[in-house]
């Protein structure tokens, strides 16, 4: 029971990061989540986030416009 409210807490602690504003974020948030962990976006440079969103792209079958989307709030 301790580990359900824990992770109740946890995931909406997590919610309520999300920028709804910012259409990269909340991609970042969607998309990405499901398989890993996300990464604070200071944990590359911007030059990395390109190389790895061009891996991930192809694995995750994002759109152009998803993927620069995403590139764009994690270089930000």
């Amino acid at each position: 029971m301790l580990s359900l409210i824990i992770c109740l807490f946890g995931c909406s602690a997590k919610e309520k990061m999300i920028d709804t504003n910012n259409a990269g974020q909340k991609l970042y948030y969607e998309k990405c989540n499901g398989c890993h962990r996300l990464y604070d976006k200071t944990e590359y440079e911007p030059k990395k986030w390109r190389e790895i969103m061009n891996v991930m792209k192809k694995k995750s079958h994002l759109t152009d416009d998803d993927e620069r989307m995403i590139i764009k709030y994690l270089a930000e």
